[in-house]
């Protein structure tokens, strides 16, 4: 196996794995708090620790974004170093990071279909990275 394949592939599983733990938008409606969303009467919840919840829950989902913004653009950068043209990727993750401040404003606002909306695009434009780097990955340079 020639030595740019089997870099190539082993980015290529890296990339892939990351992928995986991006946006909680593309995790099932089953897992993390959604669950706890279910199985909890949160009108019964005081009002005070109802409110610090949400607050962690809006911390933590910017976090996550930033974190899986960071990975992108270290998937680039990685891409660049090996003379791979990364312009349609950093599109994708341009229009991706835009996206930061209406998630932000629909957090603060505790909007759900603006964070249906939000989440639903962003999972979109995810796919969408994925998608061209595995084909870049595909092509030859």
């Amino acid at each position: 196996m020639k030595r740019t394949t089997l870099l190539g592939l082993i980015v290529l599983g890296i990339v892939v794995t990351a992928m995986l733990a991006m946006p909680a938008a593309a995790a099932p409606k089953t897992q993390g708090t959604h669950t706890l969303r279910t199985s909890v009467n949160v009108s019964a919840l005081d009002p005070g620790l109802k409110n610090d919840l949400w607050n962690l829950h809006v911390g933590g989902r910017l976090a996550r974004f930033d974190l899986n913004v960071k990975q992108g653009t270290d998937t680039i950068a990685l891409l660049n170093k090996y003379q791979y043209d990364t312009s349609s990727l950093s599109g994708i993750l341009s229009n991706i990071t835009g996206h930061r401040q209406t998630l932000e404003n629909a957090l603060d606002a505790k909007d759900k279909n603006a964070l249906s909306s939000v989440n639903k695009e962003l999972a979109g434009l995810w796919k969408e990275f994925g998608t061209t780097m595995t084909s870049l990955l595909n092509m030859t340079r």
